[in-house]
């Protein structure tokens, strides 16, 4: 959380108000954390037998849903650039590489403590592609000669058509289909954007 909230503070503050930078931040990670919490006790809620107050006790029953997680910090991000008006896609894309480091260290430290399995590595096999991908085309998506706006958000979208369309294939193998079929759902939606983005 500490590596988020910092890379969030270094990688903008160049182009962003450092207090709205800093309010962001503990927003975004907040929700985060609250997000993938209740998204794990509502997938789990069978196993808990309905019992909510297991849900806060994280250090006995410890788990994360970091789709959901991901979520909400999309859905704080969407209303705090909406508060300070900011420019979306710009901001959206500028936070990818922080956003996605934050799942990284979630899944790492998840499997840390309660041992590695397919599932963490697949995870952050996922993450790490997305990671790069996006770095990668960062420096070039300009270029591309399709790409007729040149606008900012092709990364953050290209980066999310990705990850999910991975994700929903390995849940939907796995047998997971609602969380298979939401991902190829934001999968889908990440493309749409994508299009239309590059059009405009």
């Amino acid at each position: 959380m500490v590596v988020y909230l910092y890379l969030v503070w270094r990688n903008l503050r160049g182009n962003y108000v450092s207090d709205g930078l800093v309010g962001y931040g503990w927003w975004s990670a907040m929700a985060w954390l609250v997000g993938g919490r209740l998204g794990w006790g509502l997938a789990n809620w069978g196993e808990t037998g309905g019992n909510w107050w297991i849900w806060l006790e994280f250090w006995k029953y410890p788990g994360m849903n970091y789709m959901v997680a991901y979520l909400c910090w999309f859905l704080v991000t969407w209303w705090w650039v909406g508060r300070v008006d900011w420019k979306m896609w710009s901001f959206l894309e500028d936070t990818l590489v922080a956003v996605l480091i934050l799942g990284a260290f979630g899944v790492v430290g998840f499997a840390s403590r309660l041992g590695w399995s397919w599932n963490e590595v697949i995870y952050l096999s996922i993450i790490v592609v997305g990671g790069v991908l996006g770095m990668w085309l960062k420096v070039r998506y300009r270029s591309f000669f399709w790409y007729k706006s040149g606008k900012k958000g092709f990364v953050f979208l290209a980066s999310n058509l990705v990850i999910f369309l991975m994700l929903g294939i390995y849940w939907l193998v796995a047998g997971k289909i609602v969380f298979g079929g939401g991902a190829v759902i934001l999968s889908l939606i990440s493309g749409g954007g994508l299009v239309m983005l590059g059009k405009a």
